[in-house]
């Protein structure tokens, strides 16, 4: 006989399954990883533990901040020993100047969100806190301006009001309309701009959730 058809998941038991499974990370974050870190990070600035004795030693061996600060620039010599970090290589001769434009700009797209220093964070939250993540996106602002303009006759304010991106927040007229001249108006507006830009920063081992099950990403 034919094997029974595989039944389909429905949402909530999939809500459900995913609520236990962050709820688990979290306790196993909380509960098994956070003290190892808070530990190793007071190894790591040599901190007293608090269970210091008068009349006993007070020091706090530097073992582990050797260790890490020795093993630190060998990382990043892997990664950043070369002129360039990543490198796009032309499949074709006609691509060859495509692709040394693109080395350029991501060099220096990666040169403007510090790279260096991001990657030097993400190896020793890796050595001393376990986890070192590397988050990248693109990163979306809105710039607000305001503006005065003086002296616009009714038809430029016209023109202001449908400019897209443009709030009109006050109107004033500052000389009425003769048989020869227009009407003039002070005008306020305020304009929004978005901008975006490549972000690249190093996350926070504690707001990266491990599965307590994971082997890889």
């Amino acid at each position: 006989p034919a094997p029974p058809a595989p039944q389909e998941m429905s949402a909530d038991e999939l809500q459900r399954i995913v609520e236990e499974s962050l709820r688990d990370a979290v306790n196993f974050c909380d509960l098994e990883i956070s003290p190892l870190r808070a530990a190793a990070t007071k190894y790591y600035q040599k901190q007293p533990f608090g269970d210091e004795q008068d009349g006993r030693s007070q020091g706090v061996l530097s073992d582990v901040s050797d260790t890490v600060d020795a093993i630190t620039p060998s990382l990043m010599r892997i990664f950043f020993g070369s002129e360039n970090v990543v490198e796009f290589e032309p499949r074709r001769a006609d691509q060859v100047a495509l692709a040394e434009q693109q080395t350029e700009y991501v060099k220096a797209q990666l040169e403007k969100n510090g790279f260096f220093l991001v990657g030097e964070e993400a190896f020793k939250d890796a050595l001393i806190n376990k986890t070192g993540v590397i988050k990248y996106g693109w990163d979306e602002k809105i710039r607000v301006e305001f503006q005065k303009y003086s002296n616009l006759s009714a038809e430029q304010v016209l023109a202001l009001q449908g400019e897209q991106n443009v709030e009109i927040t006050n109107i004033a007229m500052v000389a009425p309309q003769t048989p020869t001249t227009p009407a003039l108006f002070d005008v306020n507006v305020r304009q929004k701009t978005r901008e975006g830009r490549l972000k690249i920063e190093s996350l926070a081992p504690e707001e990266f959730l491990i599965d307590r099950r994971a082997r890889t990403v």
